[in-house]
């Protein structure tokens, strides 16, 4: 299960609706998700009923997913129908979102880590939009700690990678043993 599965008339979305429609077996061209965007742009910032936003559904979808929600009819522009795009258009129109928790308390980020998204402006523009929501994103792993950091101070900017840094629990113990690592003692 991801995202929102339950409508209720009160709380309908056409924006939603789009994003959750593959759940139906029911394919919609990325293109006109994007329009449908643009034309009720007010919708990307209301949260459903599990105080999630729109894009809490669509950093939902497995990876995996993703390839079989792309449209069969990209013509000129491929990109413009390619499902992955649909998360930048969210984070952009809305990047508040990516500071709040649905009610299960992931946020966005994490739903987007956990989903195997790859590192891309997507992701850069999430963790740039609210780098604290990096910690909670389950246990990250110490080996690829120094990879995350490098990217966030490339692609996101100093002042993420200063905000990471400063509120990463356990970063200065985590530093002084690698100190103590390469000192020998």
């Amino acid at each position: 299960f991801y995202g929102t599965m339950n409508f209720y008339k009160e709380s309908c979305s056409l924006v939603r609706a789009c994003l959750s429609l593959h759940r139906q077996n029911i394919r919609l061209d990325p293109a006109f998700i994007r329009q449908v965007i643009y034309a009720y742009p007010g919708e990307v910032k209301l949260k459903d009923e599990q105080g999630g936003y729109p894009l809490h559904i669509e950093a939902s979808i497995p990876v995996e997913k993703m390839s079989l929600l792309d449209s069969v009819h990209a013509c000129s522009d491929p990109s413009s129908h390619e499902r992955a795009s649909i998360l930048r258009v969210l984070l952009e129109m809305h990047p508040k979102a990516t500071t709040i928790r649905n009610e299960f308390g992931e946020f966005p980020l994490g739903l987007m880590i956990q989903n195997g998204r790859q590192w891309g402006h997507a992701m850069a523009l999430a963790l740039r939009s609210f780098p604290q929501a990096l910690h909670w994103c389950g246990k990250m792993d110490n080996a690829i700690l120094p990879t995350v950091l490098e990217k966030a101070g490339r692609e996101c900017g100093i002042n993420t990678l200063y905000v990471l840094l400063c509120n990463w629990p356990g970063f200065g113990q985590l530093a002084s043993e690698n100190q103590e690592t390469e000192n020998g003692t």
